[in-house]
């Protein structure tokens, strides 16, 4: 519906709306896969109407608890509504992150602003709701991995290649250590504050092969984004694999995967005698000095 603008009334940090935001039971999931599982710290995303009446991001941290005279609260039955940080509102759709604490509670979330208040959505918390971030942004397919030396994505057409060491991106990994704040960028080991590693072991398989775990935790300078370090086991298959992340006794969901590759790769290779030879490819020459081999040799 198109509002005349002599209808707004707006005021320092709030807009006046003509109808109550509604926000429908199942409304409340995680922002990685949009499924009702939630851990402490996770992404979430609620779907309604009549939130706000336009798109609105939050420009810096800490996040806003009220963007665009929008907010979204939270009761654990104790009586008090507390809101929580937002990163952006729209008509239809609230992105905000999930409060470091209630793992095995059911709390309720509702959505006011200046035309009233939502009836609230029930949501139980997980002590762990691993859901892997994904390029298509749907909770499917590729995973958001990048390679851990020069950060660079790894993609079918870039795979991964054994023992090779990744970061993968995921939300709901839980508690986290290092007195993390909602709404706050993660620190970083030095002038954003003390690392937050997760609470909870994490375990990795890729193709059915468990990965050696580095480090999981809060990516540093991100809000309410995980990551978890890994090193692909030497021995897993070739091709298009599962990918799978466990904690607290929570596995991540299906459908992700993730391309490896041999650990090797050909380059190039010549046949060398025992009068030696040059092998070379990429701008890289290998000289293979006379006596070298016995008798005629691919390398």
């Amino acid at each position: 519906m198109r509002i005349p603008v002599c209808a707004l009334m707006l005021s320092i940090g709030a807009v006046s709306f003509a109808q109550s935001p509604v926000l429908p039971a199942a409304g409340v999931v995680n922002a990685a896969d949009y499924t009702p599982n939630i851990a402490p710290g996770s992404l979430i995303a609620l779907f309604g109407g009549n939130f706000a009446s336009a798109v609105i991001s939050a420009g810096k941290t800490p996040l806003p608890k009220t963007l665009g005279g929008a907010a979204v609260e939270l009761n654990d039955g104790s009586g008090a509504w507390t809101a929580l940080p937002l990163f952006f509102v729209s008509p239809g759709q609230i992105n905000a992150q999930f409060p470091f604490a209630y793992a095995g509670k059911t709390v309720q979330l509702r959505v006011r602003n200046a035309a009233g208040t939502s009836a609230s959505a029930a949501v139980t918390v997980q002590a762990a709701a691993p859901r892997l971030l994904t390029k298509t942004m749907d909770g499917k397919g590729e995973a958001l991995l990048t390679d851990a030396i020069d950060y660079k994505f790894v993609t079918a057409a870039v795979p991964a290649r054994g023992d090779e060491y990744l970061t993968l991106y995921l939300t709901g990994l839980g508690a986290v250590g290092g007195a993390a704040v909602a709404g706050n960028a993660a620190g970083d080991g030095g002038s954003l504050g003390p690392l937050s590693p997760a609470t909870a072991a994490v375990s990795v398989t890729i193709g059915g092969k468990a990965g050696r775990v580095t480090w999981a935790g809060l990516a540093p300078g991100w809000v309410g984004l995980y990551q978890v370090n890994v090193q692909v086991a030497a021995d897993t298959p070739v091709g298009q694999q599962p990918i799978v992340v466990s904690s607290a006794g929570a596995s991540s969901q299906p459908n992700v995967t993730l391309t490896v590759s041999d650990s090797a790769t050909t380059l190039a290779e010549a046949s060398i005698s025992p009068a030696g030879g040059v092998v070379s490819a990429g701008g890289v020459q290998l000289t293979i000095p006379a006596g070298t081999v016995a008798s005629n040799t691919v390398v």
